[in-house]
């Protein structure tokens, strides 16, 4: 290794004798004899290793000890440090050599040291125990031998080049190890999808945040939970990759708005964080006061109404979110976030899109929400469901045409619950969807029935949620289920709210449209109370309305008249059969006949009652007329789907009944 690549060739000679460093600049400073130093070399660094002749080292001199501290002072400045230093024991009238050496080391403590002496002022076994721990010397006796000193000063040097690279190379691998340690600690304390805290974080944070309050009780602090509303359903239909693009999004609106809205806080801040799926949580610290905590939550609430764009379509979507105070009362930071998440699911069972603070009265709901949840899945495994009939009939004659389905729960205590009390909880967990299937399959059980003894068709009409209708599997089940039981499609008619079919127009349009291909009608329950425009009524495939019971009972009990018929003429452009709901009265039934209103539903014309019950209603209404040659009216035609309703609508009104 020539001087150029090894900035360690530098040796410093310090001794009181001038003669001695001509003899020191003799040996070192010229180029060294090759044969000599390929020796050195082999004998060194192994046979592999020869000079290049190379020039010689690179030479400073000092005459008393501390000139030559100083010299290595202004080296380490320099951050050109001396390879090697030769040191004389006797340098009167200043500093010994071995003073010398321990001041050199202090500010050079890597600084190799060669003890030059012809004396005897300090044994051998007296300067180990004076430098013992403080650096690294060897012993040189005078006079020396040239050759000596080249191999010292050649072996010291490289020995220091190679202890620099060495603490390079140690300094790179303790760098890499930070970074990756720094990696592991975001990896554990860090969402990668949103790169939020994770739930373990948050938590960690809580709690210092809950002993904190414990400590300061002239304010308080907050955790609000969010939840967004119907986020399956996202991912049932668009796939995971697009929920996982809106959880991206909704992580940075809610960053942002946190970071927008600082002036709301304390000297505490905020921590926003992902505790798992479609829930996040933000810890606000010091409030002002407790009504900001609710101030927040309606900001985000705000900033989420602007639609998301994933692949190309727009998104609307809405959070419910819970708050939970933290005061000086508060002792567990799991408890804190048990009550938010409490208080989050208030605000679904609310109607979703809200806000709820957690009060006491919340555990004791949510303990029976989940009672309900867990006896609602017990009575779809138990056969505790039950379907109930309700007339649909034609108003001229008040022959029946057919039955619309309403499902009913018998519980284990004998008590028949109508929809309105469990309808909200089968949404919410997702049961939804196997009771649909349980209320299709008990439809085309009475349906198989009824023709088997009878030889004729019963018409049905079935209530489906948006729910169900973006499943995946639903035309499959459908048509599964039908053949299953071997009866015409068109027995059935499935019914579906406004709001339902246009949720999301795109999703629902196609299995509105794979289900009349299969040969069910389609009725739009609920007219007239939801979104539904002129061109949703022509675009989808429907083959009836329901007029919804508003329309049909005013406040003082009768129909309104002009929008009544305003709907009646739309139908009948459009070619739509049309239904009435809640007829309830005798004038009621005459204005909607005076108006030409074909069909009705109401308790005037029949209430809900039990399969058997029904069935032989049907039976003993027969008159002159079969009640085939009325039915063809409301009953789809045969490359249309027909009906059967289950009480399972999302709509509180259908749900209600």
């Amino acid at each position: 290794m020539s001087s150029l690549e090894n900035p360690y060739r530098r040796v410093l000679v310090v001794d009181d004798n001038p003669a001695l460093h001509d003899d020191f600049e003799k040996v070192l400073r010229s180029p060294r004899q090759g044969s000599e130093c390929d020796a050195l070399a082999a004998s060194l660094f192994g046979d592999g290793v020869t000079s290049d002749a190379p020039d010689g080292f690179e030479l400073d001199h000092a005459l008393q000890g501390m000139e030559g501290v100083e010299l290595v002072r202004a080296a380490v400045e320099q951050k050109r440090p001396y390879g090697a230093a030769f040191v004389d024991v006797r340098m009167p009238p200043g500093i010994d050599g071995v003073e010398t050496i321990e001041r050199m080391w202090a500010i050079d403590p890597k600084l190799l040291c060669v003890v030059c002496t012809a004396y005897s002022d300090y044994s051998l076994a007296e300067m180990r125990a004076r430098l013992k721990g403080k650096g690294s010397f060897l012993l040189l006796k005078k006079p020396f031998d040239p050759v000596e000193v080249q191999q010292l000063a050649a072996t010291l040097s490289e020995m220091r080049q190679f202890e620099n690279q060495a603490g390079l190379r140690r300094e790179e691998l303790e760098r890499m190890v930070a970074e990756r340690t720094q990696q592991l600690r975001l990896l554990a304390e860090t969402d990668p999808l949103t790169h939020l805290p994770n739930r373990a974080s948050f938590l960690d944070a809580l709690q210092k945040c809950v002993v904190k309050r414990q400590f300061a009780s002239r304010s308080e602090s907050a955790v609000l939970f969010i939840d967004l509303d119907n986020f399956k359903l996202i991912n049932d239909t668009l796939g995971h990759g697009a929920g996982d693009q809106l959880l991206a999004e909704l992580a940075k609106r809610i960053r942002s708005h946190i970071r927008s809205n600082d002036m709301v806080f304390s000297v505490g801040g905020s921590l926003p964080a992902r505790l798992g799926g479609d829930e996040f949580a933000i810890l606000i610290d010091d409030l002002n006061h407790t009504s900001h905590a609710d101030e927040i939550a309606q900001r985000l609430q705000t900033a989420l109404q602007d639609p998301i764009e994933i692949g190309g379509r727009k998104l609307f979507v809405s959070a419910s979110i819970g708050i939970a105070l933290i005061d000086s009362e508060t002792t567990d930071a799991m408890d804190v976030l048990r009550r938010a998440d409490t208080a989050m699911y208030a605000a679904k069972r609310a109607g979703k899109n809200q806000v709820q603070t957690y009060v006491p009265g919340m555990k004791i709901e949510a303990n029976n929400q989940l009672d309900l949840e867990t006896n609602l899945r017990s009575a779809l495994d138990n056969d505790e469901f039950e379907l109930y009939l309700q007339p649909i009939v034609r108003l001229e004659s008040q022959a029946i045409a057919g039955f619309e389905t309403l499902l009913r729960w018998r519980g284990k205590d004998g008590r028949l619950r109508l929809p309105g009390e469990f309808i909200l909880a089968t949404e919410e967990s997702g049961l939804i969807v196997r009771i649909g299937k349980w209320v299709l399959r008990r439809a085309c059980e009475i349906v198989a029935n009824h023709r088997a003894n009878h030889g004729e068709d019963l018409h049905l009409s079935v209530n489906f949620s948006r729910r169900q209708l973006i499943e995946t599997t639903f035309i499959e089940d459908v048509r599964n289920i039908i053949e299953e039981f071997d009866v015409p499609p068109s027995c059935f008619n499935f019914e579906i709210t406004e709001s339902a079919m246009i949720a999301d127009a795109r999703i629902t349009y196609g299995a509105i449209k794979e289900l009349r291909d299969l040969g069910v009608g389609i009725h739009l329950d609920d007219f007239g109370v939801g979104m539904s425009s002129l061109s949703s009524l022509r675009n989808f495939p429907i083959t009836a309305i329901k007029i919804d019971r508003c329309f049909i009972s005013g406040e003082d009990g009768l129909c309104d008249l002009t929008l009544v018929e305003a709907i009646l003429s739309i139908a009948e452009a459009l070619d739509l059969s049309v239904i009435a709901e809640g007829i309830e009265t005798e004038d009621q039934l005459a204005a909607l006949r005076s108006m030409g209103c074909t069909f009705g539903q109401g308790h005037l014309l029949g209430y809900p009652m039990p399969v058997d019950e029904a069935l032989g209603r049907l039976r003993e209404g027969k008159q002159s007329e079969s009640l085939r040659s009325m039915i063809p009216r409301l009953a789809p035609p045969i490359n249309a789907p027909g009906t059967a309703s289950t009480d399972v609508p999302p709509s509180i009104s259908a749900v209600q009944r």
